[in-house]
């Protein structure tokens, strides 16, 4: 037999001998290995446990850098793809809550507060000591900068910040919408930039069309009864008589009520209401008090 086949026949007799005394123990392990004294079983579970399958994830790669998994909010962005650019409105009624500044920094910190988290710039005016009955001084310079295109929107904690009747709030809620700019208000539904707020603002508006009604029925019937009692109804007209010469002029030169009152609304003279918006029949009747003057004098 040459040595070759001794040496092979050798191995089978010990593998053979290995077999016999323990079935389960490995063949031929490296004895300098660090896995030596490791039961098979268990190397074999923890190889499985290694390797990622269908509900395990990999390791990431340490290699490469991973994405946030926190990204910033996106920001939401104005006219002309910049962040919003809002004008914060706050109003205080007396003397005491403009000197103490409690209310100015209740509403200023709401304000502040809503337009953090959506990631809009503020800026703040405020009119201190001022009545909501009119349109102040402050919010009259916020509308002003609105049309102008300025800002994007106006933002206020309380809707009686903005106007105590609901006359007067439709009236800017109208603004905003024919302007392009969102109103929003933080305590109340009335929000602009969402589907629900505008609903909110349409009832608003027919609220405020309701009141407009009742006022002006309340009105002619206490003429009725000044009329049937023999007294003048006559008063004076809260319209500056610069603006209604004017009226007067356009309207005796062919213009329409319509487009004088969208004249005046455009140049922002306050109607005799104080509102920013001018209505048709606001001027119609106007027109017809100087001219029923105007003939009486004659």
């Amino acid at each position: 037999m040459s040595e070759s086949s001794g040496l092979v026949a050798r191995q089978r007799v010990r593998r053979i001998a290995a077999n016999d005394s323990a079935i389960n123990e490995e063949p031929d392990r490296n004895p300098h290995s660090p896995d030596a004294d490791e039961n098979p079983a268990e190397r074999m579970l923890g190889e499985d446990q290694t390797k990622p399958d269908g509900d395990q994830h990999p390791v990431a790669d340490e290699s490469h850098p991973t994405t946030d998994r926190h990204p910033e909010p996106q920001l939401a962005h104005g006219r002309h793809g910049t962040r919003r650019h809002i004008l914060g409105y706050v109003r205080v009624s007396s003397e005491e809550q403009a000197a103490s500044g409690l209310g100015i920094e209740a509403q200023t910190a709401a304000i502040h507060a809503e337009c953090d988290r959506r990631g809009w710039t503020v800026e703040i005016l405020a009119d201190l000591g001022r009545s909501g009955k009119q349109v102040n001084p402050e919010l009259r310079r916020a509308l002003d900068l609105l049309q102008s295109g300025q800002a994007d929107g106006l933002i206020i904690s309380k809707l009686d910040r903005l106007a105590r009747s609901v006359q007067h709030a439709s009236a800017i809620i109208d603004a905003a919408q024919m302007q392009g700019w969102d109103l929003v208000v933080i305590d109340g539904a009335i929000d602009l930039t969402t589907a629900s707020g505008r609903a909110m603002a349409q009832m608003l508006s027919v609220f405020a069309e309701l009141e407009r009604e009742m006022i002006s029925s309340r009105t002619k019937d206490a003429l009725a009864a000044r009329k049937a009692r023999g007294l003048d109804n006559g008063r004076k007209t809260a319209i500056p008589a610069g603006v209604l010469r004017r009226i007067v002029l356009s309207r005796d030169a062919g213009a329409s009520f319509g487009s004088i009152a969208q004249e005046l609304t455009d140049e922002l003279y306050l109607s005799p209401t104080g509102l920013p918006v001018w209505h048709e029949s606001t001027v119609r009747r106007a027109y017809a008090t100087a001219k029923a003057k105007e003939a009486a004098a004659a």
